[in-house]
């Protein structure tokens, strides 16, 4: 039988009740003496605090044009010669919508017919909040 269909066998006994921190403990646990390499799928706030990409020097400190100062991943690869780095925050829906359009060759009267039609969303959002 493959390794991890004997690491995986659920145990006895009902779930109800159990607390996810400690149900993903006992599969990490399970997994790992079953021989099979596992690891936790973390949250952002974990992600942002594990040790590894702490060390690695993953944390990175951005500015994002809706949240302000956040904190993100970096890249998590590391190049001596052409190192990558993220330096800055991810758009909001619709932030570069214009210039990818009028990239692509959209008349002005094209571009504002895709936003009537609900197709493309413009930023800022109407009403000035970020969505």
């Amino acid at each position: 039988m493959p390794r991890i269909i004997r690491a995986v066998t659920r145990p006895p006994g009902p779930r109800t009740g159990v607390r996810s921190s400690t149900l993903r403990a006992f599969w990490l646990e399970r997994l790992d003496k079953g021989g099979v390499p596992a690891g936790p799928i973390n949250n952002y706030a974990e992600a942002l605090s594990d040790p590894q990409a702490l060390a690695r020097k993953m944390v990175v400190d951005l500015v994002h044009p809706g949240a302000g100062p956040i904190k993100a991943l970096g890249v998590p690869v590391k190049l001596s010669e052409t190192p990558g780095a993220v330096d800055r925050a991810a758009p909001l829906l619709g932030q570069h919508t214009e210039e990818i359009l009028i990239e692509l060759g959209y008349t002005e009267t094209e571009r504002r017919g895709l936003e009537a039609k609900g197709v493309v969303q413009r930023w800022p959002i109407p009403g000035g909040k970020a969505q």
